[in-house]
């Protein structure tokens, strides 16, 4: 099996495939290093959501509906040959979430589980920006996410690496600004939330995801803050093993 984030979505064989959603401002390749985890049997394949990463000359979505249409769009094919799980982390696991919505009221065929990492629940997406207060400008929405620890030092010190990055980051923060969730309904899915101990995103957060869900659902918090994920690659692929193992 493909072990490649980048490669388009195809069903897997045999297994199962994990689609993996990225957050704000993220390409596929930001799964690289937890693909090459997990073994044969799961299929690892990161969505590329439009204007960045492989599709950085497609234009950027306007709004959350157009991106989960343009997700389902890349996952469902794949997800019809075959079982499937999601995962999304930040921005990306609420538009996992809300592809699965939508999967469940178009009657298709749904994921195995959702994973849904350092995410705060639909009706406390507020939480996204600091003091509930949506940043405006590029500068702002380029500092949030620089003190969360979403931008390596690196990049942050290159002005070409920012001038290409600053405006998916904005688009994707005022598409999340202009949603209204309204109501959602609790969908036949296995939810499990994935937090980390010092994200400023996710404190205080309520147990909200948990009514979005009538198949179960489970809490695990890692030691860091927002991108913990960077430093608990292993633990959390086993941790997903061990989820999608019980789930079937």
């Amino acid at each position: 099996m493909r072990r490649d984030p980048s490669t388009p979505a195809a069903a897997a064989s045999s297994g199962i495939t994990l689609f993996c959603i990225p957050h704000a401002g993220g390409s596929a390749a930001y799964y690289s290093p937890l693909a090459s985890l997990f073994p044969r049997t799961v299929r690892v394949s990161a969505v590329e959501l439009p204007g960045r990463g492989r599709r950085c000359r497609e234009p950027l979505a306007k709004d959350m509906s157009a991106m989960v249409a343009d997700l389902d769009a890349c996952i469902r094919p794949a997800a019809q040959g075959g079982p499937y799980a999601l995962f999304g982390h930040s921005l990306g696991a609420m538009l996992a979430y809300l592809c699965t919505v939508r999967a469940f009221e178009q009657g298709t065929r749904l994921p195995e589980t959702l994973f849904l990492s350092a995410c705060p629940p639909p009706s406390e997406s507020g939480m996204f920006f600091p003091g509930g207060r949506p940043p405006l400008s590029r500068e702002e929405v380029w500092q949030h996410v620089v003190a969360l620890g979403g931008v390596p030092e690196e990049i942050q010190a290159s002005p070409d690496f920012r001038a290409y990055l600053e405006p998916v980051l904005h688009a994707d923060f005022s598409a999340l600004r202009a949603w209204r969730p309204g109501a959602l309904p609790a969908i036949p899915v296995p939810i499990v939330l994935l937090l980390g101990n010092g994200d400023k995103v996710t404190a205080g957060a309520g147990d909200g995801w948990a009514s979005l869900t009538t198949a179960g659902f489970a809490r695990h918090v890692f030691d860091g803050g927002h991108f913990y994920v960077h430093d608990h690659g292993p633990a959390l692929a086993a941790l997903i093993l061990q989820s999608l193992e019980v789930a079937r």
